[in-house]
């Protein structure tokens, strides 16, 4: 029984500290902007492939959308998880 709660309450410290850090990378100052990135791959051989999950509690679906839009060399995927993954497919 202990232990059963000790995991529970080790899972939402580890769920809400990996929200703020989240946080605190998506509303922190970039010095940059990312919609101005130029793209790093080559004649277009490669793409970043952005995994979002359609319950994301940090960067809306919204946000995602625009990204892949102004940099075409992104490609938006859904999961049906609440996180988000960066892949990059290089040749």
């Amino acid at each position: 029984m202990v232990c059963s709660h000790l995991k529970d309450l080790l899972r939402e410290k580890v769920s809400f500290d990996t929200l703020r850090g989240d946080s605190m990378v998506a509303f922190d100052n970039w010095e940059f902007d990312p919609l101005k990135l130029s793209n790093p791959f080559p004649q277009n051989r490669s793409s970043a492939h952005i995994w979002q999950g359609y319950e994301d509690k940090v960067v809306p679906s919204q946000i995602q959308r625009l990204v892949t839009q102004k940099l075409p060399w992104t490609q938006k995927l859904h999961i049906d998880q609440d996180q988000k993954y960066l892949y990059l497919d290089l040749p």
